[in-house]
């Protein structure tokens, strides 16, 4: 399940370097010295909720440049906010 509505917005943590690596990013968590990987699919979300797009926009809008299935794609994408929720990466906002 989503978190929030479709309107939600998530805020990236200050804590938080990100840096593309070819079509994969890596995400740095200076709090915990943690790092993260994220495929090319996971960056492109990454950089839509870092520009503060809403969460119910972003799955049309990978869909559309990855041609790939929506609702996989709003799966894949609340699956990734979970994530990163729970690592406390992001916070919703």
């Amino acid at each position: 399940m989503m978190p929030g509505s479709s309107t939600s917005r998530i805020r990236i943590s200050a804590d938080v370097l990100y840096q593309r690596v070819d079509a994969e990013a890596v995400l740095l968590d200076l709090h915990s010295e943690r790092y993260f990987g994220l495929n090319a699919v996971g960056a492109r979300m990454w950089e839509l909720l870092a520009a503060d797009v809403s969460i119910g926009a972003i799955p049309a809008l990978i869909a559309k440049e990855f041609r790939a299935d929506p609702e996989r794609i709003q799966d894949d994408l609340a699956a990734l906010v979970a994530d990163l929720l729970q690592a406390g990466l992001v916070q919703q906002v």
